[in-house]
């Protein structure tokens, strides 16, 4: 993509632009409510969610917006953002710092660029297509390992799945050299933005 520096460089704003929300809300004082499919959602989501979709539609009006607060907007314009402003919202509202903001962006319903930022660690991930993946500013490059038995596993919910999911999933996890499971903002997102370079 001939635009990915410009692209890089409005994902990280965006990113930018959800830490700081989250940051000026106490951790310890969050109100949710349970959404119809059974998941909670804070105030702090939506207000996240609004801000991005604010600045999306000020710099890219003719790109989509598929977010998880709001309905969609253009889900079949060239280039598609989607949004989670807070991964690991029941983490987040029960004052558990493992939680992330995700933000992708799909050309063509393909990913090109991902970006997670968590704002407890400070700790932003970015990569993309055409673009090295980064946590910290800093190159990162997948494990040298050869066999599975040396790598490390992180299959999430292990009880999320249906039963054959659960079944492979365990199975993995266990011929691996380490197993970690957390929230999927801890877990999930690395394993997604790896799945979007790799495609």
């Amino acid at each position: 993509m001939k635009d990915i520096d410009a692209l890089v460089e409005f994902s990280v704003e965006l990113a930018d632009l959800s830490r700081s929300i989250i940051r000026s809300h106490s951790i310890l004082d969050v109100n949710y409510e349970i959404k119809d499919d059974g998941s909670p959602v804070t105030p702090v989501d939506r207000e996240i969610e609004k801000s991005l979709r604010d600045r999306i539609d000020a710099r890219y009006p003719y790109h989509g917006i598929l977010g998880e607060e709001f309905p969609s907007r253009d889900t079949t314009a060239e280039r598609v953002w989607v949004i989670d402003p807070i991964d690991g919202t029941k983490q987040y509202a029960t004052g558990i710092p493992v939680y992330g903001t995700l933000i992708g962006l799909a050309e063509e319903g393909q990913f090109v660029l991902g970006v997670m930022d968590f704002p407890a660690t400070g700790d932003p991930w970015i990569g993309g297509r055409d673009y090295p993946t980064c946590w910290n500013s800093r190159p990162v490059t997948t494990a040298q390992c050869i066999d599975l038995c040396g790598a490390t596993v992180a299959p999430g919910d292990p009880n999320r799945g249906s039963a054959e999911e659960n079944f492979g999933s365990s199975k993995l996890a266990d011929a691996g050299s380490f197993r970690v499971y957390g929230p999927a903002a801890t877990v999930s997102p690395w394993l997604h933005l790896a799945s979007w370079i790799l495609r």
